[in-house]
């Protein structure tokens, strides 16, 4: 993808997250609120985000994000992640002024890394018939939180065979699915986590992250190391 910014395309994945926060609203308690009827660009919903608060510890499960699927290519998918919306959340998000240690990427808000440890997918099917009810599959047990999003697009993706060539093989261990990333807020900054995950495991190609009203992150080494990666980042500092 090309490095200059497109404002339609971020007004877009501004819209998956303002979906991310209707869905939400809808249902505060419910850490599986209706998927929406319809998605920007006529995306398809595949599964909800869901992350533990870790200051007021309990067994409860919130809402705090979506995957979406490509109506035209099976192998392009949008992550986007909602920001704080209650007392709770924002007392989580304060704790993240102190730094702590992210593999290979320096250090990073306590806070963040903190939520973002308890991040999991519930991957969504659909009813197969009507009456029939949804099926939500918890992928929690596949690992760290960037495993679980490589799980959900890989199932819901079309896999590639690679052609008959020399260094087929090379080619055949790229990843093939793409996720573009986006977040408001404390969302900016889980999203941003997720792509440092991906990046260093290798599992999904992550293209372009687009955030709004982000944090900081992490420290000097941190950012350093993020804008090594070599994909495209645009940053939008309006609420």
């Amino acid at each position: 993808m090309d490095n200059y910014y497109d404002p339609a395309l971020a007004v877009t994945y501004g819209q998956f997250v303002d979906v991310a926060y209707q869905m939400y609203g809808s249902d505060p308690a419910n850490p599986t609120p209706a998927p929406p009827a319809a998605l920007p660009s006529g995306y398809r919903f595949i599964a909800w985000v869901q992350m533990k608060d870790f200051i007021i510890e309990s067994n409860d499960w919130s809402f705090y994000g979506l995957i979406a699927q490509s109506p035209t290519d099976a192998n392009k998918f949008i992550l986007a992640i909602r920001g704080t919306s209650d007392l709770t959340e924002w007392w989580d998000d304060l704790t993240s002024m102190g730094l702590v240690p992210w593999e290979a990427f320096g250090n990073v808000g306590y806070g963040f890394d903190r939520i973002y440890q308890t991040l999991r997918i519930i991957d969504y099917a659909p009813p197969r018939a009507p009456g029939a009810e949804a099926i939500a599959r918890s992928q929690e047990t596949i690992g760290t939180f960037a495993h679980q999003v490589a799980a959900t697009v890989q199932r819901h993706g079309i896999a590639i065979t690679p052609p008959s060539e020399p260094r087929a093989e090379t080619r055949a261990s790229e990843p093939t699915h793409v996720i573009e990333v986006t977040g408001h807020s404390l969302g900016s900054a889980l999203a941003t986590l997720y792509v440092a995950e991906n990046a260093a495991a290798g599992l999904v190609r992550t293209p372009l992250i687009c955030t709004f009203a982000s944090p900081r992150v992490g420290d000097p080494t941190f950012a350093t190391t993020f804008n090594q990666l070599g994909l495209t980042s645009w940053a939008s500092s309006t609420n």
